[in-house]
């Protein structure tokens, strides 16, 4: 037995159509777009508020994860790279750690600032047998 109403059905509508295999990084800005790395074609993509999709960058990367500075930047979490940051208005990656001492990161991905812009990532130490 329920005291409560049955809910309205609401029939949900397809905003937008993206890829199937991006998946990762969804982060939004203060002016209410939508931005999503594309893991198999190495970009970071912007969905508008008015439905379209835009590459914000792309380069040599398997990105995995994302997240926005206090200034608009972005910091990409790289399979391949490390920690890349990214201009979204330029488009341009620069290197923003890629080593810890002599080893390389070995799969980082998801990835969150705090509110005094500190990066806390997860690095998956996925290695090989030549590696270990």
């Amino acid at each position: 037995m329920s005291f409560y109403p049955v809910p309205p059905t609401i029939q949900a509508e397809v905003y937008l159509r993206i890829p199937d295999d991006l998946r990762c990084g969804p982060v939004a800005d203060t002016k209410g777009n939508f931005y999503a790395v594309d893991v198999p074609y190495g970009r970071v993509l912007k969905i508008h508020g008015i439905k379209e999709v835009t590459v914000v960058g792309e380069w040599d990367c398997e990105p995995n994860g994302l997240a926005v500075l206090h200034d608009g930047t972005f910091v990409v979490a790289d399979y391949k790279q490390g920690m890349l940051s990214l201009d979204p208005t330029a488009g341009t990656v620069k290197p923003l750690f890629t080593r810890r001492h002599l080893e390389r990161l070995r799969g980082p991905n998801d990835l969150i600032v705090d509110s005094k812009g500190n990066v806390y990532f997860t690095d998956q130490g996925q290695m090989g047998i030549p590696d270990g």
